[in-house]
């Protein structure tokens, strides 16, 4: 009696953990998979669609290019373009990230809305290719649906969706997961369209972001060391091997043609990564307890400490359960530290005067430590704390989504962007650079001075500083003290035009015209196309009555602008000295197609004149 109702509660267990496993199943179908993930972070993240652009280096790769970006007709110009969207040519080649902002600016152009849409995209639909990956490591879709929800709004992403340089990090994690599941269902059914799709998406990934050039590492560990079942040959694995060597070499070959001017041992090397070691346990600590997340983070003790205490915790729970899950263990672990390691081979060339590292970063190598406490709940989940991981997950996504819904309001805009920057890490003198020059664009320049003198204390040699501080100086009339702080900007960093220009400008309003005239010098050796340093030379010149050289400035503006009026004016005047009267006629003609009054009244004086 006692076995035949034993035997009855058994079979009533295994009817219900079927029923339980047939949920599971029916929810992480297509549609509601997709559904279930999207719903929950368009709740998390839809208010972003309502943020503004303008927080750090949105103002210089979108907002400073939009003519650029909205022009199709310019797409071969802007695949050539280094990450910041310049013709310089410096450290980063990412094309299809800029590829993705042109689709973004005929979307919403200047308005957020558009880009951040994009991301929500991108991110969503990784999510749903880390659970089919998950589910191809272990056909347990209850663990891999909470963990991908975990990983969807785990706090730590919000620098990922609600700032829009970050897109190359996006990109990289959806094509670089897409190509991995690829590549395994490749080798579990010798499908050469799995093959193809594998094979494509690295293409991109690799055009997504350079750490890309890491993937065949894994594809190849993956291959011989972890999958058990395959049915591709290492013959098979001939065609795929050469497709990475091709395409790396293509994108090599690309980027020495578009990147000038190289990373120095500084910023990126040995040293830099010795550095930002703590970069690791901080990244795990922020993703599992996130503490003092900070759009411009610094090193802090507690995330640190934190950061290696939960990794020795993961270390106990894989010694203890060594048996089954070492290997997997051992691939998520070095999924995230192959990933981690170019972006800690980074470092701004401020060092902590800038910030120690970016958050956004993390988001490829923590897809690692996301496959590490799959395995373990995997091993784990019949245990008795295994019982707990529904109701703990539940509460977890929960609490971290109502945390990140408001944590990502301090990406609102750009004024709530410095500040928590500022807030959380007060050594960074380049946010502080930035808030001033926000206040500065607000004409708030007592304000804007203020913040521009905390980040020269900070940094004693910032010369961006002591211009953006110069200029304010300037414009509320403190003469004196804008000349100082342009002389400073010279001193530190000689090679900037802009305190040269607004030197001379003001010793030109002072009457120092000669010392004016070497600063206008000056600024046209270090940048011979502006136009604005050669009207005031020219004034200058021809001031001195030294004609010849001013009309040579003149030619020389009107072929960078063939519509200056100034240009034409001033160069009518200075034909007219050197007894060039048609010609003097015809340039105020000129200018007077523009629309000038002061051509008219020249021209009419030159009429009465004629007739005498």
């Amino acid at each position: 009696m006692i076995k035949q109702k034993k035997h009855l509660k058994n079979r009533t267990d295994h009817q219900s953990l079927k029923k339980e496993d047939s949920f599971w199943l029916e929810i992480t179908r297509f549609p509601w998979l997709w559904l279930i993930i999207f719903g929950v972070l368009f709740i998390v993240y839809g208010q972003t669609l309502a943020f503004f652009l303008g927080k750090f280096d949105e103002e210089v790769i979108i907002t400073g290019n939009m003519n650029l970006l909205r022009d199709f007709g310019r797409m071969k110009e802007v695949l050539f373009r280094d990450a910041f969207l310049s013709n310089i040519g410096s450290d980063f080649y990412r094309p299809l990230q800029n590829l993705s902002f042109m689709v973004d600016a005929h979307l919403s152009g200047t308005e957020g809305w558009g880009y951040y849409l994009m991301n929500i995209l991108i991110h969503g639909t990784t999510c749903c290719i880390l659970f089919y990956l998950l589910i191809l490591f272990s056909d347990n879709r209850r663990n891999a649906l909470l963990l991908v929800l975990f990983f969807a709004v785990a706090p730590i992403f919000v620098q990922a969706i609600a700032w829009v340089p970050s897109r190359g990090d996006l990109l990289i994690g959806m094509f670089g997961t897409f190509s991995f599941l690829s590549l395994i269902k490749y080798l579990r059914t010798n499908d050469y369209r799995h093959l193809a799709a594998h094979i494509l998406s690295f293409l991109f990934a690799m055009f997504s972001k350079e750490t890309a050039i890491l993937f065949p590492v894994v594809f190849c560990f993956y291959y011989f060391l972890m999958e058990k079942t395959k049915k591709v040959s290492i013959m098979g694995m001939i065609i795929p091997v050469l497709c990475y060597i091709l395409i790396i070499l293509i994108f090599l070959y690309l980027r020495n043609l578009v990147i000038n001017v190289p990373a120095t041992g500084k910023v990126f090397g040995v040293l830099p990564l010795i550095g930002n070691l703590r970069v690791l346990p901080e990244f795990i600590a922020k993703f599992i307890l996130p503490v003092s997340l900070a759009p411009m983070p610094g090193f802090t003790f507690l995330n640190t400490s934190m950061g290696i205490f939960l990794a020795g915790l993961l270390v106990l729970a894989v010694v203890k359960n060594k048996s089954t899950t070492l290997l997997m263990t051992f691939f998520g672990v070095g999924w995230f530290l192959l990933f981690s390691l170019p972006g800690i081979m980074y470092r701004h060339d401020f060092g902590n005067n800038a910030y120690d590292y970016l958050e956004h970063r993390a988001y490829l190598p923590l897809m690692g430590i996301l496959m590490v406490c799959f395995f373990q709940m995997n091993r784990t989940e019949n245990t008795k704390a295994g019982k707990y991981y529904l109701p703990i997950f539940v509460l977890m996504i929960a609490g971290y989504a109502i945390y990140n819904y408001n944590y990502a309001k301090n990406y609102q805009n750009p004024l709530t962007f410095y500040c928590l920057a500022i807030k959380a890490n007060p050594h960074s003198a380049l946010a502080y650079n930035n808030l001033g020059v926000i206040r500065y664009n607000s004409k708030d320049y007592h304000n804007a001075i203020h913040e521009f003198s905390t980040a020269i204390s900070i940094k004693p040699d910032y010369a961006q500083a002591y211009l953006n501080r110069g200029n304010c100086r300037e414009i509320i009339n403190e003469k004196k003290g804008a000349m100082e702080d342009f002389r400073k900007a010279i001193l530190y960093k000689p090679v900037l035009f802009q305190p040269h220009y607004n030197l001379a400008n003001i010793l030109y309003d002072m009457g120092s015209k000669e010392e004016a005239l070497k600063e206008y010098n000056m600024t046209l050796t270090l940048y011979p196309t502006y136009t604005y340093a050669f009207i005031m030379r020219a004034r200058l010149r021809y001031q001195f009555k030294d004609y010849p050289a001013a009309f040579e400035d003149l030619n020389h503006i009107l072929k960078l602008n063939p519509n200056d009026t100034q240009a034409y004016i001033l160069r009518g005047k200075t034909n007219l000295m050197l007894n060039n009267r048609e010609d003097a006629y015809k340039d105020w003609k000129s200018a007077l197609v523009n629309g000038s009054r002061e051509a008219a009244h020249l021209l009419q004086q030159y009429s009465v004149q004629k007739s005498k």
